[in-house]
C-alpha cells in the first residue's frame, strides 16, 4: 500500500515583481502660465483619462506660445466632444511619430494635459516613452482646463453636452468673442443668476 504524502510549496518571492507606475505631479511653483490667453493651448492637446486612455485635439493658432507667468485664465475655445478623439492606448507611440514635424521649430510643441495633480497613469509613461524615442524635447504638462474638463466629463460619460447649460467660472475661462459671450456666457449666466 502506497501512501501519498502531498508536498507543500510556496511560491512567496518566486514570482516576479508587479511593476509600479511612477507618479509625476504636476507642482504649482514649477507650472507655466501663459500670458497670452490664444496660447494656452498647442497644436497638439493630449488629455490623460483613466489609467490607459488618452484623449486628443487640435488647436490651430498661428502664434507661438507664451510661458510666461500670468493670471489670465485660459480662453474659451468651444470646444465639443467631438474635437476629443481617444487614441487607443497601443498607438500612441506611433501617433506621436506620425505628427512629428522636423521643419518647424515650434509646431510640435506638446500639451500633456491632466485633470489631477498627481500623475500615475500607464498612458502618460507611454507617451514620455513616444517623446523620447522621436527626441521630442518640447511640451508642457499641466492640468485641464475648466472647459475641457467640462467637455471631457460629457464625451466619457457619453452626455449631451451643451455649452449654455454650464455654470462657467469666468475666472477659470475667459470669453474673449462677443458672439460666445452673447449666445453662452451670458445665456449661462442668466440660468444660473450670475
Amino acid at each position: 500500500m502506497l501512501f501519498f504524502v502531498p508536498i507543500l510549496l510556496s511560491c512567496e518571492g518566486k514570482l516576479p515583481a508587479k511593476k509600479q507606475n511612477k507618479i509625476y505631479v504636476i507642482s504649482k511653483d514649477t507650472s507655466f502660465t501663459f500670458i497670452n490667453r490664444e496660447n494656452y493651448y498647442s497644436k497638439f492637446n493630449l488629455i490623460l483619462g483613466d489609467s490607459d486612455k488618452v484623449y486628443f485635439f487640435r488647436y490651430y493658432n498661428h502664434s507661438l506660445m507664451n510661458c510666461i507667468p500670468s493670471d489670465n485664465p485660459p480662453n474659451f475655445l468651444n470646444l465639443e466632444p467631438s474635437d476629443m478623439v481617444e487614441l487607443p492606448y497601443e498607438n500612441i507611440d506611433e501617433f506621436i511619430k506620425l505628427n512629428q514635424n522636423h521643419h518647424s521649430a515650434f509646431s510640435d510643441i506638446y500639451n500633456v494635459v491632466s485633470p489631477y495633480d498627481s500623475i500615475k497613469s500607464k498612458a502618460f509613461e507611454k507617451i514620455m516613452q513616444g517623446f523620447a524615442s522621436v527626441k521630442q524635447k518640447k511640451y508642457i504638462v499641466r492640468r485641464t482646463t475648466f472647459e475641457e474638463d467640462q467637455v471631457l466629463f460629457h464625451k466619457i460619460n457619453h452626455l449631451n453636452y451643451d455649452p449654455k447649460e454650464i455654470d462657467w467660472d469666468t475666472t477659470e475661462v475667459y470669453f474673449s468673442r462677443k458672439e460666445d459671450i452673447d449666445s453662452i456666457l451670458k445665456v449661462s449666466q442668466q440660468k444660473f443668476r450670475k
